[in-house]
C-alpha cells in the first residue's frame, strides 16, 4: 500500500454536548483509520487543532490511533477549516494527502480506491453516506459534499491553498471548482463506507467556533455567486 499523510483539522470535536448526548467524533474517525489500516501500510496522521480542550488530543489519539503515527499541530487563533487543512498539509511528510473532516468515517475500501487512483494522478472525491440521525440509521448519499479528497502534494500545489474562510462552508466546494477551472484530472463517486457522522445540521451548530460568522459566510456567497474564485482562492479577496 503507498504512503499516505492523513490531513484534518479540529476544534472541539472530540467531546461534543449536544441535545443531552455526548458526540466522540474524532474519536470516532480516528478508530476507523485504525480499522481501515492493515500491515504494511505506511500512513500518518496529521491533526492542526485549534487549542482543543473538550478532551484534550495528547490525552488519547496516540494510543487510539496507534499504530499508525500521529502529529499534532497546535493553531492559536480563531478557528478555520481551511487554515487547519493548509497547515495540516505543510507539515504533512508524505507526498499522497487525504483531506479529512473530524466527523468523517472510513473504511478500506475508500481508502484502497483513493490511493489507486492516486497512482495515476488523479485528484479522487469520494462522495459519502451522510447520516440523518443520531443512530445513523437512515444514511443519505452527499451528492454534493466534496470535503474527502486524495491528492498529491504535487497536485495541490497546482491547485493552491484552501481559503481560510471565518464562517462553515464553502471551501472544499470552491476548492473543486478552482481545480475544474485549471483543467485538472480528477474523479468524483459515491463509496458508501464513507460515512458523515450525524450532528445538527443547523447554521448556529455548525458555525459555533466562528465569532463573526455571519459577515464572512454573506462576503463569501457574494464571492462565490460572482465566480470570483475560479480566479484565486486567496481570502479575503
Amino acid at each position: 500500500m503507498s504512503q499516505l499523510s492523513i490531513c484534518i483539522p479540529s476544534k472541539n470535536r472530540s467531546r461534543v454536548e449536544v441535545e443531552g448526548r455526548i458526540l466522540n467524533l474524532l474519536p470516532k474517525c480516528i478508530a476507523s483509520l485504525r480499522a481501515a489500516w492493515r500491515e504494511g501500510d505506511d500512513w500518518q496522521i496529521v491533526v492542526a487543532d485549534f487549542q482543543s480542550d473538550d478532551w484534550p488530543l495528547n490525552d488519547w489519539i496516540d494510543d487510539a490511533a496507534a499504530p499508525i503515527p500521529v502529529k499534532v499541530m497546535a493553531i492559536e487563533g480563531p478557528f478555520s477549516a481551511g487554515k487547519g487543512l493548509n497547515v495540516a498539509a505543510t507539515h504533512a511528510t508524505h507526498e499522497n494527502l487525504l483531506f479529512l473532516g473530524a466527523d468523517m468515517l472510513v473504511d478500506r475500501a475508500t481508502m484502497v480506491a483513493g490511493l489507486r487512483h492516486l497512482r495515476n494522478s488523479v485528484i479522487y472525491v469520494p462522495m459519502p453516506m451522510v447520516a440523518m440521525d443520531p443512530e445513523h440509521k437512515d444514511l443519505q448519499f452527499g451528492t454534493l459534499a466534496v470535503g474527502t479528497m486524495f491528492i498529491t502534494h504535487t497536485l495541490f500545489g497546482r491547485v493552491g491553498d484552501f481559503p481560510e474562510f471565518r464562517s462553515h462552508g464553502l471551501c472544499d466546494t470552491v476548492w473543486v471548482e478552482r481545480g475544474e477551472a485549471l483543467n485538472m484530472l480528477r474523479r468524483l463517486e459515491c463509496q458508501p463506507g464513507l460515512i458523515h457522522q450525524w450532528h445538527p445540521y443547523t447554521e448556529e451548530f455548525m458555525n459555533r467556533h466562528y465569532p463573526d460568522w455571519r459577515s464572512d459566510n454573506d462576503k463569501k456567497l457574494a464571492a462565490w455567486k460572482a465566480g470570483k474564485f475560479k480566479e484565486s482562492l486567496a481570502w479575503p479577496m
